[in-house]
């Protein structure tokens, strides 16, 4: 089933995102599952929004990230079984 997370980056810049970004996108596969992300910039930092295949893509990204050094401490976030998602024709 797939699962929706949201997670609010508090204090971080979009500069601070996107190097964290391009360093996670240096890893091969680590993205497998993902079939959604988004970022925007808020009044607090930066909200990401990712739509997995499945929960367990999810965790293996996390574990991978956590394996990296890569894990963000103290980072709100939630995750939702998803009821359906429909991926946008023009992509």
């Amino acid at each position: 089933m797939a699962v929706l997370v949201e997670v609010d980056l508090l204090g971080a810049t979009a500069e601070q995102y996107e190097e964290f970004h391009e360093r996670l996108a240096r890893e091969d596969g680590i993205f497998a599952g993902c079939l959604a992300h988004v970022a925007a910039v808020t009044g607090d930092g930066i909200r990401v929004i990712d739509l997995w295949d499945s929960e367990e893509s999810m965790n293996r990204f996390a574990e991978r990230m956590r394996a990296l050094g890569l894990s963000v401490p103290d980072v709100s976030y939630t995750v939702s079984a998803v009821h359906r998602y429909d991926l946008s024709p023009q992509g």
